[in-house]
């Protein structure tokens, strides 16, 4: 904290701060430095509660489809549990989810744990992890289950390869990537706005600029871009998405 701010001047509104300070007898030109001061402290609050409240809730979309998956398979063994006569395959079943659900709670607390301290957001926690030699995390970390180890991941697969398909219903598919329509829809929006603007600004440079090789260079990110748009309009609406639109060129083999 800054040495001229005492701790309980903070609890005071500027303007008691100002009435107490020259009751006080402070001289002015000591108001003045103090009250700046008080301005700067508040302003930095502010900045640091700002960034706390959006990394949190870039941790909150990753999380709730971790959380969501998790009632999945716990609702499917639910469903297993009912039968009174468990055969073979039930108990492999039940095995391998079980398996899938003891990762996904692990992935939930170790992810739970970097959103409490309010400090990375996911790509800067992947961006720290690698720097340290730790983890190299696929897709920027936009999925929880990107955060699986590779053991883990492969030993579920594993279970589910190996489990007899009965007929009836779709295959469980542990690791898919999928999130709420909600998330995707509000990061979807997100992406178009930037592909918007950034698109305009391209296209109003191409139009200003002479020299042959600048215009080709622009008219490349201009297809990229359209390309970007292109790809996120097919995009199915439970898809994670990248944070920023040269992420999406990554997914071609994802659109439906």
């Amino acid at each position: 904290m800054n040495d001229l701010l005492k701790p309980y001047w903070l609890t005071m509104h500027e303007s008691r701060l100002m009435s107490h300070l020259r009751r006080l007898d402070y001289p002015e030109p000591h108001i003045r430095n103090i009250v700046n001061a008080y301005r700067e402290h508040k302003a930095n609050r502010r900045i640091k509660r700002i960034k706390q409240t959006m990394t949190h809730q870039l941790w909150d979309f990753i999380l709730q489809a971790a959380r969501s998956e998790l009632g999945v398979v716990r609702t499917m063994k639910s469903q297993l549990r009912r039968d009174l006569y468990p055969s073979a395959a039930v108990e492999a079943k039940l095995a391998a989810l079980e398996a899938y659900e003891t990762v996904i709670v692990d992935v939930i607390a170790k992810l739970r744990q970097v959103q409490k301290a309010d400090e990375l957001t996911p790509s800067q926690f992947v961006a720290h992890l690698y720097k340290e030699g730790k983890r190299q995390i696929p897709n920027n970390g936009t999925h929880w289950s990107d955060y699986v180890k590779l053991a883990d991941r492969r030993r579920v697969e594993i279970m589910f390869e190996n489990l007899p398909h009965t007929g009836r219903g779709k295959k469980k598919v542990p690791f898919e990537r999928r999130i709420s329509t909600e998330e995707h829809d509000k990061l979807r929006e997100k992406l178009l706005r930037t592909l918007s603007n950034e698109l305009a600004t391209a296209e109003q440079e191409l139009a200003m600029v002479g020299n042959a090789f600048d215009k080709e260079d622009l008219q490349a990110k201009i297809n990229r871009m359209q390309e970007a748009q292109y790809i996120l309009d097919m995009l199915p609406s439970n898809a994670p998405l990248p944070p920023t639109w040269h992420g999406l060129l990554n997914m071609r083999d994802q659109i439906v």
